[in-house]
């Protein structure tokens, strides 16, 4: 992943490699929040249409982007009456906090991770990315309890310490791993080194159930797959004494970071110039819509590939 924000239905990944906020008006500024706050009216105009209809009042998308964006920023720095638009007037104040709360309600259902790109075990990313995730966090607390505050005319009572950043944050580094003829399309993907599990965390899956068996091949599945380093993150993981890579794809990321909970994250030293047991490829984007694996006798590597759809999220695919 290169871009600094992704955001898919229910993921959000933030690329801290690529772009970090150290205040809020950065935040505000930012190629994310733009997306967001875009996001949030087309979710505006299918569950809240009367409130959708109020706040874009005839104006096109883009436009009534903008202009939130500024009235945040303005709210930032000014009391409501001091603000001249519409949406501050004194009979608005309640729709907009409602429209406050539930942009943060609609934010905090969303699935969101950070990552951190390293070059080397010796970066500083290994000692710090806690830390900017943790800052992340505080940010967004921030804009929305000072929005919060200044639209209700009073300052909370009762403060909740909500997980308002991200749900997990994980540091990613290229392996120089044994790559076997017939796999150079996973050279470059690269690998979770680190990760960071803010407990609990409370996944929503599509689906609540698996269907089907996982069928045998006697052809390689991921063979031609297209499986690139702006889409995929592999989990190195231990299986008793047997190495597998785990490739999943980004939209899947809940259900790839999941597996720290299941097995151990395997080390850099076990990877480099080593050949894995297994190989798995998540979210295969092959339109077959099939759970399968293959022995690569050659290679004596076990080789599964699951087909990208929302109803692997359920835990029982990965």
């Amino acid at each position: 992943m290169r871009e600094p924000f992704y955001m898919s239905d229910k993921t959000v990944i933030l690329n801290f490699s690529a772009a970090y906020y150290q205040t809020v008006e950065d935040l505000l500024n930012s190629e994310g929040f733009k997306i967001f706050i875009g996001d949030y009216l087309k979710h505006l105009a299918v569950n809240h249409i009367r409130t959708y209809k109020w706040v874009t009042n005839g104006r096109q998308l883009d436009e009534m982007i903008n202009e939130l964006i500024l009235i945040t920023k303005q709210l930032l720095v000014l009391d409501p009456d001091e603000i001249y638009a519409p949406l501050m007037e004194d009979v608005n104040r309640m729709r907009a906090l409602f429209m406050v709360e539930d942009a943060y309600n609609f934010w905090r259902r969303k699935q969101r991770f950070s990552i951190v790109n390293s070059s080397s075990s010796n970066s500083l990313a290994f000692g710090s990315f806690m830390d900017a995730d943790t800052h992340y966090s505080q940010l967004v607390l921030q804009l929305y309890r000072t929005c919060e505050e200044k639209l209700q005319g009073k300052q909370n009572r009762v403060y909740r310490q909500l997980q308002a950043g991200t749900n997990a944050s994980c540091v990613l580094q290229n392996y120089r791993w044994n790559v076997l003829p017939g796999y150079n399309m996973l050279k470059n993907i690269p690998f979770i080194n680190t990760v960071m599990l803010r407990t609990p965390i409370l996944l929503h899956p599509s689906s609540n159930k698996r269907t089907g068996t996982f069928i045998e091949l006697q052809e390689n599945p991921i063979k031609g797959a297209n499986v690139s380093s702006k889409d995929f993150i592999c989990f190195p993981l231990k299986v008793s004494d047997l190495l597998c890579f785990v490739y999943f794809h980004r939209d899947f990321m809940s259900s790839g970071i999941s597996l720290a909970n299941l097995f151990e994250l395997a080390t850099e030293e076990e990877c480099v110039n080593q050949k894995p047991d297994l190989i798995c490829v998540f979210g295969n984007p092959d339109e077959k819509d099939q759970c399968v694996f293959y022995h690569d006798k050659n290679n004596d590597i076990w080789v599964g590939s699951v087909s990208y759809d929302s109803k692997i999220e359920y835990f029982g695919y990965i």
